[in-house]
């Protein structure tokens, strides 16, 4: 058995993946029990899915302090429902039954400002206890919870300067291969023979990321400007070559790449003779791309990137 405890004052209903707090209409200090441990779950088909789960100890259901969500579960597992009054104190014993592969587990409650609780496997010369408080959150919004019209989506006010996205160029064909190859053999009175073979191959529509509003560096915006970069509101936006006060980096993706190779191929053959029959071949390739591989190699950006020429005179 492994085991901790958790204490912290509740100052609202919370809303976790697997625990639910809600509020109670009486004031007091709680104790509930959870256990981690190996179980099954029933999908809607009847197959029994093999997880892991936190479970409610005999002594919090009798209490109802802690509960399964769904109560005709019956052996399947269910999520858990935890009851308790905002500004109570509530103390989570925390068992961990896993395998033994899994040698710590560890809760936390969802947006709670409190601390980190953790179950250790049981050692030599007791349990392993832990706990670790971590910083308050200054987060106030909670899916779920709170998050309801958190966003005007009646004016643009909410969604600070910057928002990026990426596009498809809407002439956007698919890649093309052209193939032009000449061969020239000659045969030799032993029967063997020798090929000398030329392949062209051209690609074309192949895909390009364009960065048509990324920022110039401060080095180059001074150089062309001669003013620092801006600051303040706009700081991220004002810089950027197409749109100065909403957009950031927007990417378009264009099928405006192209490839080449040029080959020279070298084939001598001799066939099946005296027991011995084999090739010899040699392949001279000379092949570069534009294009064809998105985001790793394959950016454009915009000429206002690039710090302007230095005049000079002939």
């Amino acid at each position: 058995m492994r085991f901790n405890q958790l204490k912290s004052t509740l100052n609202k209903a919370v809303l976790a993946v697997t625990i639910l707090l809600l509020g109670a209409s009486a004031s007091f200090a709680q104790t509930v029990g959870l256990t981690a441990a190996p179980t099954n779950a029933l999908l809607p088909d009847g197959q029994q899915v093999p997880m892991w789960g936190y479970t409610c100890d005999a002594a919090s259901i009798t209490a109802k302090t802690c509960l399964p969500s769904n109560p005709n579960a019956g052996a399947n597992w269910s999520p858990v429902v935890i009851t308790t009054t905002p500004g109570s104190n509530l103390t989570i014993n925390l068992t961990n039954n896993l395998p033994a592969a899994v040698p710590e587990t560890s809760l936390v409650i969802v947006g709670q400002l409190g601390e980190l609780v953790r179950g250790y496997r049981t050692v030599v010369g007791g349990d392993r206890k832990a706990r670790r408080a971590f910083p308050p959150s200054s987060q106030t919004v909670i899916a779920g919870l709170n998050s309801a019209n958190v966003v005007n989506s009646n004016s643009t006010n909410s969604l600070l300067p910057g928002i990026s996205m990426m596009t498809l160029n809407p002439n956007y064909p698919p890649a093309r291969v052209r193939d032009v190859n000449m061969t020239i053999e000659q045969p030799f009175k032993d029967g063997s023979v020798l090929r000398v073979s030329y392949v062209f191959t051209h690609g074309s529509n192949l895909d390009q990321n364009y960065q048509y509003n990324n920022a110039p560096s401060t080095y180059v915006w001074e150089t062309a400007t001669g003013t620092t970069p801006p600051t303040g509101t706009f700081a991220g936006t004002a810089t950027r070559p197409y749109d100065q006060t909403t957009w950031g980096g927007n990417v378009v993706s264009l099928k405006t790449g192209w490839s080449n190779d040029s080959a020279l191929q070298l084939n001598y053959q001799r066939p099946f003779k005296k027991g011995v029959a084999y090739q010899i071949f040699y392949v001279y390739s000379r092949a570069f791309r534009v294009g064809g591989n998105t985001f790793r190699d394959n950016v454009l950006y915009p000429a206002a990137n690039f710090a302007p020429g230095v005049p000079h005179s002939r």
